[in-house]
């Protein structure tokens, strides 16, 4: 299972969007509508967004990280190093970027993937989106010559894998298998067809498609969709539409999508006089792919191999009969004389005829939908949590990216960021706990194991420390700041003033409290400050303890700061997650500073990350302990990290055994 709001990865080389078109990418955009709160996206770059650095992207509707390994530009043209070994390369190059979240878990849907991701130590969901060794009619002679070794290569790194989910039709699997030569036992490859989203795909009215995309009203219309290439059979297609057009009279083709042999293909149609009669869509989105479909009388599929198609579906859940080769899925999907045609051979004058048979089918809309609604996107998502463990585990609301640094998770969030989500919390009354961290806190976590679970069970754990703001940019998670506590908490109480939100604080001395006390109601004059209590430094009996959560319940305190120091107040706070109905923030120094007992380093210090030398020097005599061991250790140890000598997510393994009663405040 996965850990409190883990992400896990889904790594695929597209740019999620609409490159390149096909079916991996349409799938990938199902798993991103479905799983999106779950995921972190690895893939590539289609224009000037950065490269090598985890950013959050708006996607299907949701806000999810995503790592671009390497920027392609879309062309028809061949490129010299092919895409599968670009994209392999380049995931080696960034592993450590990748593996810096601390996800221990993948998604992967292609052989490149998988074989790049076999030594990376994560729990891989690998999907065969096709059954067949791609390499066999590969544009590359020379990759030609290397099917024999890629396919074994290939199937080895697949046997890795955790759960294998194959999206082909049971036939093809048994085939999969025999070629492994026993690296894949059968009952672990489990049949996984594609799906289709039943709002986005469905059947609308054709003449308003037809004048919209500028198709003739009277003359049947033909579309096929996906990648232009040879596997795709666009010969065929356009072979069945001459012989068509022949024997039928006029006829429309429409390629909906684009690809290497774009430039052949037109080249084609214009030497077989074609070239009115078939047009070429380019790159389409999915609502453009659906208006296409709905102006369509048939859709056509001519592929030489095919996984489980996502085109097919989609023509389905728009009403659209099927002419298709006798590929894999095809035949699962395709009621012959109801909702299409199968062609059984790759003669295009049978394909024509079966073309024309489809166009007087009174009851394909229907069948189509039957067929359609048994592989919507809903049962894709629930057949994969069935199958899946780590898909089960409830959503976190979490904010930002998380780096994982020596063992411990820190968020890439801004000040305004943690204000939104606090309040957020704080107007539902939602009992929550967040830590601010620093080298001292981490370095505590990785030594003691019963604090390092405090910090990484925290609902949200910013950075308050400059050092772990560059730490976060150089593991590539871009849009770090520093959240320090004396600059959040006025925002947070200026905030709170704003929405009627009541506040509380727990902590510090009772002078300190009384002063704070003054001061804040002094600055906020209408903030509801409903609770504030300094308890005795020492630990609380339990009927102690029971009291103090009663009042607190009582007071009606929404946001609760609380000063115990570190470690104390993290641990504190992670004890009653569940028990107070507030958002806890452990903010340590900041009631001195509030009841004007300290003050702050000034601004060019705390931009140079050198607060702590300034707190060192006020108050040499107690934080001597907590910077001058602790401070060179991280730097050495974090550049282990960096190094990829010291794993992100293992580095508190050390401290197991140590009891939580060593830690020092």
């Amino acid at each position: 299972m996965t850990g409190t709001g883990e992400r896990i990865l889904l790594i695929e080389n597209c740019d999620f969007r609409s490159f390149p078109p096909g079916g991996q990418l349409t799938f990938a955009r199902h798993l991103i509508r479905a799983f999106g709160d779950r995921l972190a996206l690895v893939g590539i770059a289609t224009n000037g967004e950065p490269v090598g650095c985890w950013r959050e992207v708006n996607l299907e509707g949701r806000r999810v990280p995503l790592l671009a390994v390497g920027r392609t530009r879309p062309q028809g043209a061949r490129p010299l190093i092919p895409a599968r070994l670009r994209f392999w390369l380049r995931l080696q190059r960034y592993r450590r970027r990748i593996l810096a979240l601390g996800a221990r878990h993948a998604i992967v849907l292609a052989p490149e993937t998988i074989m790049a991701v076999r030594n990376w130590g994560l729990d891989v969901c690998y999907h065969f989106s096709g059954v067949e060794n791609p390499l066999v009619s590969s544009r590359y002679r020379w990759a030609r010559l290397l099917a024999g070794w890629f396919d074994a290569a290939h199937l080895e790194s697949a046997r890795r894998a955790s759960l294998l989910l194959a999206h082909a039709a049971p036939e093809a699997i048994d085939e999969l298998v025999k070629r492994s030569g026993g690296r894949l036992a059968r009952e672990r490859v489990v049949w996984f067809p594609t799906c289709v989203d039943l709002n986005g795909f469905r059947a609308q009215v054709q003449a308003a498609a037809r004048a919209e995309l500028g198709l003739p009203a009277a003359e049947p219309v033909f579309v096929a969709v996906g990648r232009i290439s040879r596997t795709k059979g666009w010969d065929l297609l356009l072979e069945a539409l001459a012989s068509f057009r022949r024997e039928f009279g006029k006829g429309v083709l429409v390629f909906v999508g684009d690809g290497e042999d774009r430039g052949q293909l037109e080249a084609q149609a214009r030497s077989m006089k074609l070239n009115g009669a078939v047009k070429v869509t380019g790159l389409q989105d999915p609502q453009q792919v659906a208006r296409w479909l709905q102006a369509a009388d048939v859709a056509v599929f001519a592929s030489r191999s095919e996984g489980w198609s996502n085109a097919m579906l989609e023509a389905l859940a728009s009403g659209k009969p099927l002419v298709s080769t006798a590929v894999s899925g095809a035949c699962e999907m395709i009621q012959p004389g109801r909702n299409g045609f199968l062609v059984q051979n790759r003669d295009a004058g049978t394909f024509a005829r079966a073309m024309r048979a489809a166009l007087d089918l009174p009851a394909a809309p229907e069948a189509c939908f039957e067929v359609a609604r048994r592989y919507s996107l809903e049962r894709m998502a629930e057949a994969h949590r069935a199958l899946w463990p780590p898909l089960r585990d409830s959503v976190c609301e979490r904010v930002g990216i998380a780096g994982w640094i020596l063992g411990s998770r820190v968020e890439s969030v801004t000040p305004a960021d943690v204000v939104t989500r606090v309040i957020g919390w704080a107007q539902r009354a939602a009992s929550r706990y967040v830590c601010l961290a620093t080298v001292y806190s981490l370095m505590l976590a990785r030594e003691n194991a019963g604090y390092a679970a405090a910090l990484n069970g925290a609902d949200l754990v910013a950075p308050d420390g400059m050092p772990l703001v560059w730490c976060l940019r150089c593991l590539g998670i871009s849009g770090a700041s520093r959240v320090a506590g004396p600059d959040l908490v006025p925002q947070l109480l200026a905030a709170a003033e704003r929405q009627r939100i009541p506040v509380g604080f727990y902590g510090s001395r009772p002078e300190v409290v009384k002063a704070l006390v003054e001061n804040v109601r002094q600055r906020y004059p209408s903030l509801a400050l409903v609770y504030a209590f300094s308890p005795p430094f020492r630990p609380l009996d339990p009927e102690e303890d029971r009291r103090v959560v009663e009042q607190i319940r009582s007071s009606g305190a929404r946001i609760l700061f609380v000063g115990l120091g570190t470690p104390k107040q993290d641990l504190w706070m992670a004890a009653h997650r569940g028990v107070i109905p507030a958002v806890m923030l452990g903010v340590g120094q900041v009631f001195d500073l509030l009841a004007g007992r300290q003050r702050r380093a000034p601004v060019w210090m705390r931009a140079c990350g050198l607060e702590w030398l300034f707190r060192l020097a006020c108050e040499p005599g107690r934080l001597w302990r907590r910077y001058l061991p602790y401070n060179p250790r991280f730097l050495w140890l974090f550049a282990r990290q960096w190094l990829g000598l010291l794993g992100p997510t293992n580095c508190n393994s050390d401290s197991r055994n140590r009891p939580s009663a060593g830690l020092r405040g």
